[in-house]
């Protein structure tokens, strides 16, 4: 968090996984996402996750972006 208010706050999220038996899995993967609040009703959030996979012959490395930057349109007077 970077603010009291948590108006922008970074979340961060990193797992290594081994698994052994009949099939091994070795597993790392990161998770990264930022959220911000921002004037006249914006909200923006991103995130970029990366991940590696082992299992016997297979290796598979992925990556994935994302971005949204949302609008509320009208002020929720039920919320106290």
């Amino acid at each position: 968090t970077f603010d009291k208010n948590r108006n922008y706050v970074i979340t961060s999220n990193v797992s290594q996984l081994y698994e052994h038996g009949t099939y091994d899995l070795d597993r790392f993967q990161v998770m990264e996402n930022l959220n911000c609040v921002l004037p006249k009703r914006l909200t923006f959030n991103a995130g970029y996750n990366y991940s590696t996979t082992q299992q016997d012959n297979l290796f598979v490395k992925g990556q994935s972006i994302n971005a949204s930057l949302s609008h509320q349109l009208y002020q929720d007077n039920l919320r106290r």
